[in-house]
């Protein structure tokens, strides 16, 4: 592993940081003749087993050695697995971004929380449009159909080499309700060059899925057939608030159902704003707040929620607990669920349904409802890579942008397509793709996940986790001893159980007690010099002795292995 490697003259590198083996937190750098092209700086998604983590960013120390070698970084899409990182891991780079009008301004509004916000160059790129001030890269852009407005797939050309293409997030879909169709003639045009395609760097979420993706249109037809189905009840849905086309779809399938529709949380609200001003969403009547949703008769309203993916600062979790200060679902409402669950999150996302499913609140979602789905995917499917593959024709294909088993079954399918040099990306490996000998691994550098919690940011094995974890599943103990000068107990231990017994309880303060005398028994059992603590090698020697006494005791309690603390006072 190294902090910086020996570049060699005219040779492009491709160095994913994130993106490969995990949804989310993507982030990729293009190297040439001693200069990096960054691509996305994404957010990824804690799962539970990381206690009270907010979002994961991508460990970025090898770059940050590396900043004054980037000449930019160029935003395919405004999600938040491609832009949700920025405000964390901007300030340590302080390179120049590149965006399309509507992520652009989704940053902006982001940024403008920050006392650095004015700091930042931001360049709007026109749809479709180049850029030309990234020596020694160049990159067009091509449209591509999404779930969000305005996303781009890259064509990355550095020095006289044949270009690569960055795909981003796409898909096939000819009636996406808001944004473009896919530019099917820019990547057939692609392929039809002189000099061909290098590579392609492909999305693989849907790699294991047979067929074609289905439009958005299909959603939104669905939603008005369904809405009509629950003529007395209030209508909720949640799906991922950057999901503009989603958000779309809703407000048209209330109107068509005489409802007024509403939205619940802010990053919903800073989508539809955002969407607004970059010129989207002027077909459909303007939303309302919560507080003016809910106080509509049932029959005539749909509100739209935060947390699809049972974030528990969300509105769906606010309210499921009972704890939203306005929304109060009855018997006989619905709730939509419309969107994906993410692989780590259907726990979280199963606890939060149950909870309004318990408030007999029906639940629909494809699951429930499969012959009418109420989400589609914003990924291509196997049909829609192959139709890729046929276009573009590439020598190389490095899968991303999915776990390993997306990654391998896309990399099998680009074999099957004909292409000659095939390799998986992995977070952390740099590779060469080169024209003669295809694509090799040639070195690694530092990389892996980071957890942000509040101001603070910390590598996912960090101790400080590791010990909540433990907590988490076997709660925590915490001794306190206290010793006089002839090296006795000056009183009894005392002893909390967090986690473990209900010390308010008599039964609690008994077992409490019982584990004071196992404490106090072990320590006295320990010979005078050491229960003196004349120096330090004696007071952990007492120190030890009690929290393994403490934890043993536990043990045996209740089965679990506690975190066990002593404090030792002499």
């Amino acid at each position: 592993m190294t902090d910086d490697f020996t570049w060699e003259q005219d040779k492009l590198y491709f160095l994913p940081l994130g993106g490969c083996g995990v949804f989310g937190a993507n982030l990729t750098l293009y190297g040439y003749n001693g200069k990096w092209l960054m691509v996305d700086c994404g957010m990824g998604f804690p799962d539970d087993t990381m206690p009270s983590i907010d979002l994961l960013v991508p460990d970025i120390s090898f770059l940050k050695a590396q900043k004054d070698r980037i000449v930019g970084c160029v935003l395919t899409h405004a999600h938040e697995d491609h832009i949700g990182g920025l405000e964390y891991l901007w300030p340590d780079l302080k390179c120049p971004l590149y965006a399309t009008p509507f992520a652009a301004k989704m940053i902006t509004d982001k940024f403008s929380e920050y006392p650095w916000k004015d700091q930042v160059r931001l360049h709007t790129v026109p749809m479709g449009g180049e850029i030309k001030n990234l020596a020694p890269f160049h990159v067009s852009m091509i449209n591509v159909a999404h779930s969000i407005p305005e996303a781009q797939s890259l064509v990355i050309t550095a020095g006289n080499l044949p270009p690569v293409l960055h795909t981003g997030d796409w898909k096939m879909d000819l009636t996406p309700c808001v944004g473009e169709v896919t530019d099917e003639a820019a990547f057939a045009a692609l392929g039809q060059s002189e000099d061909g395609v290098l590579a392609i760097i492909g999305d693989s979420t849907n790699a294991m899925l047979d067929g074609h993706s289905r439009s958005e249109e299909i959603v939104y037809k669905n939603l008005v057939k369904l809405f009509a189905e629950y003529p007395d009840s209030r209508i909720f849905v949640t799906c991922f608030a950057s999901n503009v086309a989603r958000i779309h779809s809703v407000a048209r399938a209330a109107a068509e159902n005489g409802r007024h529709a509403g939205l619940s949380g802010r990053s919903l609200w800073r989508s539809y704003e955002v969407s607004k001003s970059c010129g989207y969403m002027q077909d459909v009547p303007p939303f309302l707040e919560d507080r003016e949703v809910m106080a509509l008769p049932r029959e005539k309203s749909v509100l739209v929620l935060t947390g699809s993916q049972g974030e528990s600062r969300a509105s769906v979790a606010k309210v499921a607990r009972g704890e939203h200060p306005c929304i109060k679902p009855e018997k006989g409402d619905v709730l939509f669920f419309s969107a994906l669950r993410i692989p780590g999150n259907e726990a979280t996302i199963d606890r939060a349904l149950t909870r309004f499913w318990e408030m007999d609140v029906e639940i629909v979602s494809n699951k429930t409802v499969p012959d009418t789905p109420v989400h589609v995917s914003g990924h291509p499917y196997r049909d829609e890579l192959t139709q890729l593959y046929s276009w573009v024709k590439p020598k190389i294909a490095v899968p991303v942008h999915g776990e390993a088993m997306q990654m391998d079954h896309h990399a099998e399918l680009a074999r099957d397509c004909g292409v000659p040099h095939v390799m998986a990306g992995q977070t952390g490996s740099i590779y060469t793709l080169c024209p003669e000998n295809g694509v090799r691994v040639i070195d690694e550098v530092q990389c892996g996940l980071l957890a942000v919690e509040g101001e603070r940011m910390v590598p996912v094995d960090h101790e400080s986790l590791n010990v909540r974890r433990r907590i988490t599943f076997n709660g925590a103990v915490v001794v306190s001893l206290l010793m006089d000068g002839h090296g006795s107990l000056k009183v009894p231990p005392q002893i909390s159980a967090l986690g473990i017994v209900d010390e308010t309880s008599g039964e609690g303060q008994d077992i409490l007690a019982k584990a004071a005398e196992a404490v106090a028994k072990a320590v006295e059992n320990l010979p005078k010099e050491l229960r003196l603590c004349r120096d330090d090698g004696a007071a952990h020697e007492v120190s030890e002795k009690a929290r393994i006494a403490a934890r043993k005791f536990f043990h045996n309690y209740c089965g679990k292995r506690p975190q066990t603390r002593v404090h030792l006072f002499v």
